[in-house]
């Protein structure tokens, strides 16, 4: 149950690993064994209460940490490229940040005009993406007809922290913000991929052979949501000036 998982302590440290230097975050939790995750770019150590010490856990997966530690920041330096050059992939084109002290959102000329450390400009400008990405979501799920069976359903856009979208059997399909800085076809699959909840529930064989006939590199589509997953995240606190 979630509550017997709530993290008892947590605590920021920094470990050096071959050549790079690590930060990262522990907490403590009510689970049987420890496990490793990296969540917006940064390693999250998860240990059980009764364990005092990350130390033996993070040598023993050092190689792999590094690797994709090394990955991660790869993957990060896009977003910080592109926010050299005041300019984001919104719905998968470019969309230029000009600085202004009116806020201004142009979809059609691909322009935001708006001061980021403004929180009634960053406020605007959220709201602004989330109307935009719940409009192209409706689209998606016209395509999808053979599906959705002319279901109507409710579309609520929300920043989740682990998960680009979820299905409830209510008809309410929930998707994060994040999907704004995704590609279409990115878009869609992720779409597909919740509407086959309909039919299969869990994630089991039946659910994936039933993704696969819609899309055989849905491997390669899962790849790529992973690593889009950190850029994404990188976007979303560039617009919220975090």
């Amino acid at each position: 149950m979630k509550r017997s998982r709530a993290c008892l302590k947590s605590c920021n440290k920094s470990i050096e690993l071959g050549s790079e230097k690590i930060d990262y975050l522990v907490e403590w939790r009510n689970v049987r064994y420890s496990r490793l995750h990296f969540r917006s770019g940064k390693l999250l150590v998860v240990l059980p209460k009764h364990l005092d010490s990350e130390l033996s856990l993070l040598h023993k997966k050092q190689d792999w940490i590094v690797k994709k530690h090394a990955k991660i920041h790869n993957i990060l330096k896009i977003a910080y490229d592109n926010a050299k050059e005041n300019r984001i992939p919104i719905l998968g084109q470019d969309f230029s940040i000009i600085p202004s002290e009116k806020f201004f959102f142009d979809p059609v000329q691909k322009i935001i005009r708006a001061d980021l450390q403004n929180i009634r400009h960053r406020n605007k400008l959220l709201r602004s993406l989330k109307s935009l990405l719940a409009d192209e979501i409706y689209s998606i799920l016209n395509k999808y007809d053979d599906l959705t069976k002319s279901k109507k359903f409710e579309v609520m856009i929300r920043v989740q922290r682990t998960r680009w979208a979820s299905y409830a059997p209510n008809g309410k399909l929930c998707f994060n913000l994040k999907m704004a800085f995704l590609s279409k076809e990115m878009m869609e699959y992720i779409v597909f991929h919740e509407l086959t909840h309909i039919k299969e529930r869990h994630h089991n064989g039946m659910f994936w052979k039933e993704v696969e006939e819609r899309y055989p590199n849905f491997k390669e589509h899962e790849k790529e949501l992973f690593n889009n997953w950190f850029l994404a995240q990188r976007y979303l606190e560039i617009l919220s000036y975090e």
